[in-house]
């Protein structure tokens, strides 16, 4: 009766310490670690490095920097800016060129406002197309990618506590199901 009782547990304690070893090793450890022949290397850390450039990659053919800028609608943000900071610059000229302010009548002002702005508006494509091809040049997804990897590790070890749980009972259950075959078998 006790071999019976012990094959049952031992087969359940079995499979349990099998399911958090399993689900252990997804982060531990950390940094290779050799015992004897085998090297033990936690797979999250082990596999970061391919998923990594192989997820860079994905977002980087899906993300198109250059058109997101591109299709940008400043024009309406730059004349807003504009026209609230036009006076700024009106007084920063009388402040620099006194003669001048002579003859910044309103009508001149507002003359001189409507040409800077609309070369303002001009040059926005221009800027577009240059901001783009920078940020194209200057966006890295695989470094975005590493400086992410702490992150994704909370984050995933969040999200797996409960399905580690589920695991481990499972892990528990097949084996205490196994040492109840392997009783009728023997039995």
């Amino acid at each position: 009766m006790i071999h019976h009782v012990v094959i049952l547990l031992g087969g359940a304690v079995i499979g349990g310490v099998v399911a958090v070893l399993m689900t252990t090793m997804i982060f531990f450890p950390k940094q290779p670690v050799k015992v004897g022949p085998w090297v033990f290397h936690g797979f999250f850390y082990q596999q970061w490095p391919k998923v990594m450039e192989k997820l860079a990659t994905v977002i980087a053919s899906k993300i198109d920097v250059a058109v997101m800028v591109e299709q940008l609608e400043v024009e309406t943000e730059v004349v807003t800016l504009f026209d609230e900071r036009f006076g700024n610059i009106l007084d920063d000229f009388k402040k620099e060129m006194p003669m001048v302010a002579m003859f910044l009548n309103e009508n001149v002002a507002n003359a001189i406002k409507d040409i800077v702005k609309r070369q303002l508006m001009k040059l926005i494509p221009d800027l577009k197309k240059r901001l783009s091809g920078r940020f194209n040049e200057t966006i890295d997804f695989t470094l975005l990618m590493q400086k992410a990897l702490d992150d994704v590790e909370t984050l995933a070890k969040e999200e797996l506590r409960r399905p580690r749980r589920q695991i481990c009972w499972l892990g528990m259950t097949v084996g205490l199901v196994i040492g109840v075959l392997e009783l009728l078998i023997i039995g």
